[in-house]
């Protein structure tokens, strides 16, 4: 099993895909090896035991990726997505996470998660030559697509004040910030500002909503997001909790 495991490994390398959809690949391979199963019964077994729906969608693309590589073409399987509203903070919320955070650089983590919009593999990649004077350049972002995004002006003061003179700009005692630490960050920020099921990507989503609520056009937003298709970005054209609360009575 170990040559087709490194075969996966060669092709994701060929084909340029992350380090993380690499080891996603080879993980959901391997299971589908082990399991003997045949594509169809594999996936059918993962919906039949109640598994996520995109962690199904992720093992029907890798194993369809593997058996093209050895010249079948199987039927796609690829449940549907349920159409969810993502959870979206209020400013005054995020700004009380943000309040309660004393250590300069936990404070400068939510910072950028929600005033740059990064995701969470963004925010660890992030270098001190990625600051410019007013915006900030994602490098190799999701996708491999190097964008530009916005610099708070809070980010650059928590910058300045952290001393971080090279290299990255989190960083943890074995270099790199992990992404579990950044998750504990936020975490622990909810908890302080008493709020419940709040992650990285929640920070991410309230940029954008707060941006649309602002009247920001959404192709900007989606260059901001470092969305590929537009249609990813709208998402977020759901009538906001706050659009809602400034319209008017009609009874």
């Amino acid at each position: 099993m170990e040559k087709e495991l490194e075969l996966i490994d060669n092709a994701c390398m060929l084909k340029g895909y992350s380090k993380m959809t690499g080891k996603a690949y080879r993980f959901w391979v391997g299971k589908y090896l082990e399991s003997g199963k045949s594509y169809m019964g594999f996936c059918l077994g993962m919906i039949k035991q109640g598994k996520d729906v995109n962690t199904v969608r992720l093992a029907s693309n890798a194993i369809r990726f593997y058996l093209k590589l050895k010249g079948e073409t199987p039927p796609k399987i690829m449940p549907k997505r349920a159409q969810k509203i993502p959870k979206v903070l209020t400013q005054e919320e995020i700004r009380k996470m943000v309040n309660n955070t004393v250590n300069p650089k936990h404070k400068l983590v939510l910072v950028l998660l929600y005033g740059a919009g990064l995701r969470l593999n963004e925010l660890r990649n992030l270098r001190v030559e990625h600051i410019l004077p007013n915006k900030i350049l994602v490098r190799q972002g999701k996708g491999r697509k190097d964008r530009f995004t916005l610099l708070p002006k809070e980010a650059k003061k928590l910058i300045r004040q952290i001393c971080v003179a090279e290299g990255y700009i989190l960083k943890g005692r074995k270099g790199q910030y992990s992404a579990k630490s950044i998750q504990a960050v936020v975490e622990q920020a909810a908890k302080r500002a008493e709020l419940k099921n709040v992650h990285p990507h929640t920070l991410r989503h309230s940029f954008a909503t707060h941006l649309l609520e602002r009247g920001i056009d959404t192709r900007i937003i989606q260059k901001l997001l470092g969305h590929k298709r537009l249609e990813t970005t709208q998402i977020y054209t759901h009538v906001t909790a706050g659009q809602i609360s400034r319209l008017p009575d009609l009874i």
